[in-house]
């Protein structure tokens, strides 16, 4: 008897320290940020290659496609977002901050609670790049689109 009193509590012990640096390394990890935030800038301008922005862009690791329909002076977007059928896009923007052209799009929809990109426009490889997060799971990835060509 004497063994198996102590045996309930080792394992409740094992299951909170291996919760406890679960956390700690998923905090942790290098290369996704947690938290991601496009600090203020300027609006981006509306010529040259923040133009370029506009077109349909495709992210190869699941065929979402987000579609760049416009860009204004105060840097609003119009965009339209699929997996594959449309996903309502609250808000989208653009920002240039010391060279950087960035892109934050929020969804609104169903299971796309308040989910966002935020992305950096590469134009050497024209593509954007960066981090999607999903809150309804309380998980982010990193992602790339391609332009549809």
């Amino acid at each position: 008897m004497l063994r198996r009193r102590w045996l309930v509590p080792l394992l409740a012990v094992v299951a909170v320290l291996t919760a406890v640096t679960a956390v700690v390394v998923l905090r942790s990890s290098p290369g996704v940020p947690r938290t991601t935030t496009i600090p203020p800038g300027r609006p981006a301008p509306t010529t040259g290659e923040v133009q370029r922005l506009a077109g349909r862009w495709v992210r190869p690791d699941g065929g979402y496609v987000l579609e760049i329909r416009h860009v204004a002076t105060d840097g609003r977007l119009d965009v339209a977002y699929f997996n594959p059928s449309p996903i309502h896009v609250a808000q989208a923007r653009v920002r240039t901050i010391d060279g950087p052209i960035e892109v934050f799009v929020e969804l609104r929809d169903t299971n796309y609670p308040g989910a966002t990109y935020r992305l950096v426009y590469e134009p050497r490889d024209d593509a954007l790049f960066g981090v999607y997060t999903q809150p309804a799971v309380g998980q982010t990835f990193d992602v790339t689109f391609v332009r549809l060509r």
